[in-house]
């Protein structure tokens, strides 16, 4: 494995939220052999969509002659099953339908139980976790669970901070000053801890390829900024064909993964000539449900995506998206998770699945992002830490952590924010943008480097890639090595091209 020696300089210098939950929810561990259902008769349950349920029938009620249902896209208010719909209409069945596209894997979806999903509407005065348990005991299903709602990992603040260290540390990164609220404080970091990107745009791939695309499931992505290369997307959250953002956070990560370079304006993305696949999951409201990323994920994986970037997360709930997950994975995505900013010892979904890549934020000083010792942090969900915070010193959220946590990529960082005063910012940047959702299409754009130069390779030889060419990172709270608290170390884009 490449390592490299963080405090002696190689190149030349270059200019350049927290999740929503309740902290209860990341503390409470689930014993071996525990489900969903079991914290949430505890009553420490995330929100959901209400008065949608997801299901799955069991085989033979799929295969049954008399099952309505059979093609995507359908919608109706009877499975056709007498005894089912006899339970459900109790239950106060409205609807039921099914995902809106056919996944182009045929073979693969049936395997995974893809064509058995469906998404039950009822009143939303119901209770779904107590109607999840019920239908999920019929013997015509294999499995229920409401339409878990995702946190963004991220809401960023103030755009104060000018420079991309991350690219090539100088150790111009101005730490936060708790006087003014900004990022105006001295300059901190450690010369040359960083992810080698401009070193890596000097090989045979440049800025990357444009044929690689990165899918951003998120918030959706501004189709009209003069410095991403936008290709067609989706709507899962509303319906329809228009993934353009209200909110900005979308918008944020495909400016980290693949802001253009060389155009004269805003920051340099890390693949910087990488095409964007807008893919929303946020509905109106903001929310993100387990079943606008489930569809978002297979529409990623048969419209050529390469790579999927997801910056929110949920936990410690699976969300029953995981054969999805190994939809998009067997058909060659390489799927990146936030690990999420409670600087919590637990790892959220989707991050958590083994088939994702879970990243976590790093410091210019070579850390894991900390939160404050401060006890007040607990009534936002973020656990204090006994080390006090990281050197950028802002205090309100720290990297989670955990045995699933793969990699560290940098955060608190220039950006694209929706152009015009529509996004967080006034103006077409956000000068820094933080928490894991940063770090996390950071990592993805390295993977698209990677890709650019060599398209052939599978997401588990991406993966090895991005560990065999990781930094090591020691300080803070970590060790040498693998340690749970920055895992492999910071990805480092030169050395995953060369594959050393």
């Amino acid at each position: 494995m490449k390592r490299k020696n963080p405090s002696t300089p190689t190149h030349r210098a270059m200019p350049g939220g927290l999740l929503s939950m309740m902290l209860a929810i990341g503390l409470v561990l689930l014993a071996a052999g525990a489900t969903w259902a079991d914290a949430a008769s505890s009553s420490l349950v995330p929100a959901h969509a209400p008065g949608i349920l997801r299901v799955r029938l069991a085989p033979q009620a799929a295969a049954d002659p008399a099952f309505a249902l059979r093609s995507y896209g359908a919608q109706a208010s009877r499975t056709g099953l007498p005894e089912l719909d006899s339970a459900l209409i109790r239950a106060g069945l409205e609807t039921i339908r099914t995902a809106p596209f056919a996944p182009r894997r045929q073979r693969l979806a049936a395997e995974l139980g893809l064509d058995r999903e469906l998404l039950l509407r009822f009143p939303t005065s119901q209770d779904m976790v107590a109607l999840a348990e019920t239908i999920a005991a019929l013997p015509q299903i294999e499995w229920a669970a409401p339409d878990w709602i995702f946190s963004q990992a991220t809401v960023p603040n103030d755009p104060l901070y000018p420079d991309q260290w991350g690219h090539d540390n100088q150790k111009q990164f101005q730490a936060w000053d708790p006087q003014s609220s900004s990022f105006s404080g001295p300059t901190v970091g450690t010369v040359d801890f960083d992810a080698d990107v401009d070193d890596a745009w000097s090989d045979t791939q440049g800025y990357g390829s444009s044929s690689i695309t990165i899918a951003i499931i998120d918030s959706g992505v501004d189709l009209q900024h003069p410095d991403l290369n936008v290709v067609t997307g989706y709507d899962f959250g509303e319906g329809d064909s228009d993934p353009s953002d209200a909110q900005g956070h979308g918008t944020a990560c495909a400016g980290v993964a693949a802001a253009k370079a060389g155009n004269g304006i805003g920051p340099a993305g890390v693949c910087a000539q990488c095409s964007i696949m807008p893919l929303k999951v946020a509905d109106a409201s903001g929310n993100i449900t387990a079943s606008a990323v489930g569809n978002a994920l297979v529409y990623a994986a048969d419209h050529g995506a390469r790579i999927a970037s997801m910056s929110f997360g949920l936990g410690p709930i699976d969300p029953g998206i995981g054969s999805q997950v190994s939809y998009a994975y067997q058909a060659g995505v390489t799927l990146f998770g936030a690990v999420g900013n409670n600087n919590l010892s637990r790892v959220l979904y989707p991050a958590a699945y083994a088939k994702v890549i879970a990243i976590g934020a790093a410091t210019p000083c070579g850390e894991r992002k900390r939160s404050a010792s401060d006890l007040s942090l607990l009534l936002q969900g973020v656990v204090p830490d006994p080390l006090g915070v990281s050197c950028d010193n802002y205090p309100a959220w720290g990297s989670n952590y955990g045995l699933k946590l793969d990699l560290m990529a940098p955060t608190i960082i220039p950006t694209t924010d929706i152009h015009g005063s529509g996004g967080y910012a006034s103006g077409d940047y956000l000068l820094y943008f933080d928490g894991t959702s940063a770090s996390c299409p950071f990592a993805a754009g390295v993977a698209g480097l990677v890709l650019s130069k060599d398209s052939s390779l599978t997401p588990e030889q991406v993966k090895q890639r991005l560990i065999d060419g990781a930094t090591d990172m020691t300080a803070g709270d970590a060790s040498v090595g693998y340690d749970s608290r920055t895992g492999w170390g910071l990805v480092n884009a030169d050395a995953a091209l060369s594959g050393n």
